[in-house]
């Protein structure tokens, strides 16, 4: 064992300075002002990591975090801009840009609200304010899902009424031959004729 770790283990004083160093240090890496809280959370929604972004989040609007709650591109880079904090409320200006060869970038405000002495993204306000730009692509891809359908039936529709033309003649077809079958089983009555006349 390492002298200076033997002698730390050793020293209860020593030990306990430790141990508050250690905690002062992790505690130094837990984002604590808006911007970084901001960072933090979009950054772990571009990985789809839903369980680390829901600990940036206000309580009340945890629910609504899913991994597609906000199509973002995978891996994307955050950036904040300009910061407007007052009181308990704080508004982070947001940038997300693709790392792909579009490279799209959405811009938008990051709400956020103070639960007791922490900053946490109030989702729901941030979602509500987010203009249509930034979700602009997932809106369009729905659009283009929708219209994409619509295409395919309308497509379709032709070869529907073919269909339903070509079985609707099949159905007379087949009832006019049930009707002539009816009638040699069951030839319709002759009137009885005027005995005189034969």
């Amino acid at each position: 064992m390492n002298k200076a770790l033997f002698d730390l283990v050793k020293s209860p004083a020593k030990t306990g300075l430790f141990i508050v160093w250690m905690f002062l240090l992790s505690a130094c890496q837990t984002p604590k002002t808006p911007e970084q809280v901001t960072v933090a959370f979009w950054q772990a929604m571009t990985e789809k990591d839903v369980e680390t972004a829901i600990q940036f989040v206000t309580t009340d609007s945890q629910v609504l975090v899913s991994a597609d709650a906000h199509e973002l591109p995978e891996n994307a880079s955050v950036e904040t801009g300009r910061i407007v904090i007052e009181n308990q409320h704080a508004s982070v200006e947001t940038f997300i840009a693709s790392k792909d060869v579009n490279n799209v970038r959405q811009s938008f405000y990051t709400e956020l609200q103070k639960e007791g002495e922490t900053w946490k993204i109030d989702f729901r306000q941030t979602v509500n304010a987010i203009p249509g730009d930034a979700l602009g692509q997932l809106f369009k891809d729905l659009k283009d899902i929708g219209e994409n359908l619509n295409k395919q039936l309308e497509e379709q529709i032709p070869l529907f009424e073919k269909e339903i033309e070509s079985f609707g003649s099949e159905l007379e077809k087949q009832m006019q031959e049930f009707e002539k079958r009816l009638e040699k089983l069951f030839p319709p009555s002759q009137p009885k004729g005027n005995p005189d006349s034969i």
